[in-house]
């Protein structure tokens, strides 16, 4: 008990008349940060207890709670670095948990929101800067993608998971814009100017695809 109480002394506390509300996100929050794994030697966040592996289609709402908990080292320490890890040269955030080996755009936008919301809402200039890089390589595939897609949206996926669609996902799309705009506001904050103007360009084409 003293552990926990000692890790959460600086988190965020939400008071609110329904006691048990506020024990359940205290305990939520508990549970996420539990979710860690000691793999070769390696620390990383998992979905939870039940699952062993790390999965990038989670990281933005593993970031959140962290960043709205007051705990904003935890997404820079965890999630992020592993999700940066798993970035192929063209710039694909690639989930190997969810993909079974295929190559899949499944989290494009989920890791390019999650790295820019955590730079904006820290606005660690610091960190911004050591992931920047990145960043900018998530936007040029997105930018490949628009530029070469029959449809100017992400390539199409196989049938995976829950949703079991062949084709091109709404969501993922969505998702990818959300996580371009995102990078927009990264690039104002650290005063690139040039990838300010392509970039929000480079949404504006895209969310007219989309629609």
């Amino acid at each position: 008990m003293d552990y926990w109480k000692t890790m959460m002394r600086d988190a965020t506390e939400f008071e609110i008349p329904e006691k048990r509300f506020q024990n359940a996100y205290r305990a939520g929050l508990v549970h996420v940060m539990l979710a860690t794994r000691q793999r070769e030697g390696k620390k990383y966040q998992t979905d939870g207890l039940p699952y062993p592996d790390f999965f990038l289609t989670s990281v933005p709402e593993m970031s959140m709670l962290y960043l709205s908990s007051g705990l904003s080292q935890y997404p820079k320490d965890l999630p992020i670095p592993g999700a940066i890890a798993q970035q192929q040269p063209d710039g694909l955030f690639y989930d190997v948990s969810v993909a079974h080996g295929q190559i899949i755009p499944a989290t494009q936008g989920h890791i390019l929101y999650s790295i820019s919301m955590t730079a904006i809402f820290t606005q660690d200039k610091s960190f911004a800067e050591k992931v920047y890089p990145a960043i900018a390589k998530g936007v040029r595939y997105i930018e490949q993608s628009v530029n070469t897609d029959e449809y100017g949206l992400l390539p199409p996926c196989y049938a995976y998971d829950a949703e079991m669609i062949s084709g091109h996902y709404t969501g993922q799309n969505l998702f990818a814009l959300m996580g371009l705009r995102t990078a927009v506001r990264v690039a104002a904050m650290l005063g690139h100017a040039d990838d300010v103007a392509a970039w929000t360009n480079l949404a504006s084409r895209y969310e007219k695809n989309i629609l």
